[in-house]
C-alpha cells in the first residue's frame, strides 16, 4: 500500500512540473508583451514629438531673410544677415534632431507592434481554459499547444 501511495505522489509531482513550467513561461511572455507594448507607445510618442520639432525647425529656416548677390559669372550667392544666424543654427538643429527622433520613433513603433503581435500569438497558443455554463450540463476544458 505504501508503494502505491508513493508512486501516486510521484506521478502527481511529475504531472505538476510541466504545468508550473507552462505558467512560468506564460508569465515570461506576458512580461515581454508588456515591455514591447511600452516600446510601441514610446515609439509613437517619439514619432509625434520628432515630427513637431522637425516642423518647428523648417519654419525657423523658412523665416530667415536671405539676400541674393550676383557673382558676375551668371551664378548667384545667397547669404543671411548676421542677426539671422541664430535662426539658421536653431532651425538646422531642430530640423535634424527632429528628423532623427521621428525616424527612431517609427522604427521603435514598428518593432514594438510586431513583437507584441508575435508574443500574443504564443500566449494564445498556451491558453488553458475551464468553462462552466449554467445553461449546459458539464464543463469544457481547453488546452492549446
Amino acid at each position: 500500500m505504501k508503494k502505491h501511495i508513493l508512486s501516486f505522489l510521484i506521478l502527481i509531482c511529475a504531472l505538476n512540473i510541466p504545468l508550473s513550467a507552462q505558467f512560468d513561461t506564460r508569465q515570461y511572455y506576458e512580461h515581454k508583451i508588456h515591455t514591447y507594448g511600452r516600446v510601441k507607445t514610446e515609439g509613437m510618442i517619439m514619432t509625434g514629438v520628432g515630427a513637431g520639432v522637425t516642423i518647428v525647425g523648417v519654419v525657423l529656416l523658412t523665416n530667415v531673410k536671405w539676400t541674393s548677390e550676383d557673382n558676375g559669372d551668371g551664378t548667384n550667392s545667397y547669404h543671411a544677415d548676421a542677426s539671422e544666424s541664430g535662426k539658421i543654427i536653431s532651425g538646422s538643429i531642430c530640423a535634424l534632431a527632429g528628423f532623427a527622433v521621428f525616424t527612431t520613433g517609427i522604427v521603435l513603433g514598428c518593432i514594438g507592434s510586431h513583437k507584441v503581435k508575435e508574443y500574443k500569438k504564443i500566449v494564445d497558443k498556451m491558453a488553458f481554459d475551464l468553462k462552466c455554463s449554467p445553461k449546459k450540463q458539464g464543463f469544457v476544458l481547453t488546452y492549446r499547444f
